[in-house]
C-alpha cells in the first residue's frame, strides 16, 4: 500500500496548476515546429508519429521498420484520424493507446505520449487546422507519459519504486483522471527535468540550467530564464517537505 503524502500531492498539484503556461506554450510550439511540418497530411502524422517513436533513448530500429513500413504502405490512410484509427487498431473496441502498445517497439511512454500529443493537437486551434480535423479522443484516457524524470519525482515523494501503471492508476484513482487535469500531471516531466542533475547514475534534486536550454522551445531571454529558476526552487522546496 502506497503511503502518499495526500497535502504534498495537492500541493505539488496546484504548483503545476498555477505555472501550467509556461509548459504548455513549450509544447505547443515544439508540435507546431517540429511535428507538423510537412507538405501534406499524411507527412505531418508520418512526421509526428516518427519524432515521438525517437523520443526513446535505445528505440529498436528493427521494430521501428515494421511498424513504419506498414505505414508507409497506407499512407492514404493517414490523412484523417479516422483513417490512422483505423489502420492501427486490431479490435474495434480497443483505444490507439492499447493498439499502439500491442505493436513492437511502442512502450507505454510513446504510445501514452502520442494520446497526449493528439489531445493537445485538438485543442489547440493554431494546430488543429494544420492536422485532421476529426480527432477523437473522446473514448482514450489520457496516461502519464511515464519515464525515468516523473519516476524519480513520485520516489521523492514516497519513497517507493513506482513505474507507469502504479502512477497513472494512483493519479485517477485519487481523482485526477480526467484529460485536463492529466495534462497538468504532464508538466511533472518538465520541472522535474530541470531539477534533476544525474552524476555516477545518481539523481540529484537540484537546479540544472542546463538542461533547460537543452528544451528547443525553451525561452531563452535572461529575464525569463530567472523567473523560471525560482519556480524550479519553489518546486524543488514542496519536493522536499
Amino acid at each position: 500500500m502506497l503511503k502518499m503524502n495526500n497535502q504534498k500531492i495537492e500541493k505539488i498539484f496546484e504548483f503545476l496548476k498555477t505555472h501550467h503556461h509556461f509548459n504548455h506554450s513549450i509544447q505547443v510550439n515544439e508540435i507546431k515546429y517540429t511535428h507538423l511540418n510537412g507538405a501534406s497530411i499524411e507527412d505531418k502524422a508520418i512526421r509526428l508519429l516518427r519524432n515521438i517513436y525517437f523520443t526513446q533513448s535505445q528505440p529498436n530500429l528493427n521494430h521501428a521498420k515494421a511498424f513504419f513500413e506498414r505505414i508507409e504502405n497506407k499512407r492514404n490512410c493517414l490523412a484523417t484520424f479516422t483513417g490512422f484509427r483505423n489502420l492501427i487498431l486490431q479490435n474495434e473496441k480497443d483505444t490507439i493507446f492499447k493498439a499502439l502498445h500491442a505493436f513492437d517497439g511502442w512502450g507505454e511512454k510513446t504510445s501514452a505520449l502520442l494520446i497526449k500529443s493528439l489531445y493537445l493537437i485538438q485543442h489547440n486551434p493554431n494546430l488543429h487546422e494544420k492536422f485532421w480535423s476529426d480527432i477523437d479522443l473522446s473514448t482514450e484516457q489520457l496516461m502519464l507519459p511515464v519515464d525515468a524524470v516523473i519516476k524519480h519525482i513520485f520516489k521523492k515523494i514516497n519513497g517507493t519504486e513506482m513505474n507507469f501503471d502504479s502512477i497513472n492508476n494512483f493519479l485517477i484513482n485519487r481523482g485526477y483522471g480526467n484529460h485536463e487535469q492529466m495534462l497538468i500531471w504532464d508538466d511533472l516531466w518538465f520541472w522535474g527535468f530541470i531539477t534533476q542533475n544525474s552524476q555516477n547514475k545518481i539523481r540529484n534534486i537540484e537546479w540544472n540550467e542546463a538542461k533547460y536550454w537543452v528544451i528547443r522551445e525553451s525561452s531563452k531571454h535572461p529575464n525569463d530564464i530567472k523567473k523560471i529558476h525560482t519556480l524550479a526552487e519553489k518546486f524543488i522546496s514542496l519536493l522536499n517537505k
